[in-house]
């Protein structure tokens, strides 16, 4: 098996190779060369694999994140040549298009997920003999619409309808916002997708590895892909349109996330006149729109858990069966000790049983850790 696995890689190197050389970079030798390489299969993307499996096939080239360092994948140094032709390959299409990583599918249906540690749009090319498999891609404009049957991630909670289209991606590209709501609709047959994307966290990397990435084949400008990411956001808040797919600036987001919670945690569910329990899930819905925006999946995941948890002990006549949940979600939002002293005061935590919190504070950093290990062991 070992020997066979190194011919066909020798083989997809051989064909990217020569491929590069003749300048012979056409869709049909890409998926050529796709369909030689023996994709390796993964247990740690769970957010992504269809309902029921315990695994899905792939490898990503170009830059990740492990833990505090961002790094050239392994995959991309055992395949030099095949990372070249598909980053060519993309930028030869989309020359104006910016990209530090290549996310390589094979037959994974995908279910519904956003792609909460990238930046700015993404790409996506497919191949392939299969019939279905169109991406679906959240768009407020959609003429179709999905009800998700779990939560999904912070702001995308279980039963949410979520309006988008249906995309043919077979033998072209498409850009679309992965922060956004997408999955892979069923399908049959053989489909290889590759994800052409940008890591929140590419102003991490050393000069080793910017210029490692280049000899990879990437013309990715980190300098003016970091204006691109500011100019971007600062355009979206002048101009108010429908959601940007760069986010504001870190501290920025963090603020709107901040202020959210104590917006939400000043919120009488019990006031004169009624109207309590509407502006408790109003709040509720804006917290986790800027929490979503804010923070890598891992915190968004461990927020959700304590969310649901003030949901589920609410109780519109008693507002401090719920606002003693604020004050844990101002914790991970890294607010200062005294604010979080603050909060406790204004929730009343202290004439509340405390034991729920805690249960729901211990969910969430077990929810972190388990989603921060998938992430360090992606390919």
């Amino acid at each position: 098996m070992a020997m066979a696995t190194m011919g066909l890689r020798a083989n997809a190197e051989e064909l990217a190779r020569d491929a590069l050389h003749a300048n012979n970079i056409t869709p049909s030798i890409v998926q050529q060369v796709l369909g030689l390489i023996r994709m390796r299969s993964s247990s740690s993307r769970k957010k992504v694999m269809p309902e029921g499996a315990d695994s899905v096939k792939g490898m990503v080239l170009g830059l990740f994140v492990r833990g505090n360092q961002v790094e050239l994948t392994k995959a991309s140094k055992d395949y030099p040549f095949v990372t070249k032709l598909l980053a060519t390959f993309c930028q030869q299409s989309r020359p104006m298009f910016p990209f530090t990583s290549m996310q390589v599918n094979l037959d994974n249906e995908t279910q519904p997920h956003t792609d909460g540690n990238n930046v700015l749009a993404s790409q996506i090319w497919g191949c392939g003999n299969y019939r279905g498999g169109d991406l679906f891609v959240e768009d407020v404009r959609g003429n179709k619409q999905v009800t998700l049957k779990k939560d999904v991630a912070a702001g995308y909670p279980k039963g949410t309808s979520i309006r988008g289209f249906d995309v043919n991606v077979k033998n072209c590209f498409y850009e679309f916002p992965g922060q956004k709501l997408h999955f892979t609709r069923p399908f049959t047959g053989t489909r290889l997708t590759v994800v052409y994307y940008t890591v929140a966290r590419f102003e991490e990397a050393t000069p080793n590895t910017r210029i490692a990435l280049a000899d990879a084949g990437f013309a990715f400008s980190f300098t003016n892909v970091a204006m691109m990411v500011q100019q971007t956001a600062r355009g979206t808040k002048r101009r108010r349109p429908a959601p940007s797919t760069a986010p504001e600036p870190s501290h920025a987001k963090l603020e709107g996330a901040r202020k959210a919670t104590w917006e939400l945690l000043r919120v009488n569910s019990n006031q004169k006149g009624g109207g309590g329990t509407k502006a408790f899930r109003e709040g509720m819905a804006k917290l986790r729109r800027k929490v979503r925006l804010a923070l890598d999946d891992a915190s968004c995941a461990a927020i959700e858990v304590i969310l649901t948890a003030a949901e589920k002990h609410f109780e519109a006549k008693t507002p401090g069966s719920w606002r003693r949940f604020l004050p844990r979600v101002l914790e991970i939002l890294g607010v200062p000790k005294a604010d979080q002293q603050e909060a406790e005061g204004v929730a009343n935590s202290q004439y509340h049983g405390l034991e729920p919190v805690k249960k729901a504070v211990r969910q969430a950093r077990q929810k972190r850790r388990q989603l921060e290990q998938e992430t360090n062991e992606r390919l």
